[in-house]
């Protein structure tokens, strides 16, 4: 991938329940796990996620993937810890390694991992 050796960090952003509400529309998923405050509260998770799906978004922003999407382009990725509604997080494309791909991850403020992962160009 040409001997990226530095982080590569998107803006910091965090998700209100508009833009989940907006997502849940868009992708018909009305999980109440991220929508219903009630709901949420009698979980393990005590109150609304961002979808790891949205999240994830970032990464694909800061890949500056075309309009096409990933065409055969392959992702391995692990949800390593939930995004709270109102919770900033951001991007980050990591150096590359002997690994074959491009490492990501979405990282939060405390520097906690919340995806981690790899893309694979023409996998």
């Amino acid at each position: 991938m040409g001997g990226v050796t530095a982080t590569t960090s998107g803006p910091w952003r965090a998700f209100g329940a508009e833009a989940l509400q907006a997502y849940a529309e868009l992708t018909a998923d009305f999980n109440p796990l991220h929508l219903d405050a009630d709901f949420a509260a009698k979980t393990p998770l005590g109150r609304p996620i961002v979808y790891g799906t949205l999240t994830l978004a970032l990464v694909w922003d800061l890949l500056a993937l075309p309009p096409e999407g990933l065409g055969t382009d392959r992702v391995e990725l692990r949800f390593r810890a939930p995004v709270f509604v109102g919770e900033e997080v951001r991007a980050e494309l990591l150096p590359e390694g002997d690994a074959p791909g491009r490492a990501f991850r979405v990282v939060k403020r405390s520097g906690e991992s919340a995806i981690e992962g790899r893309w694979l160009a023409g996998a």
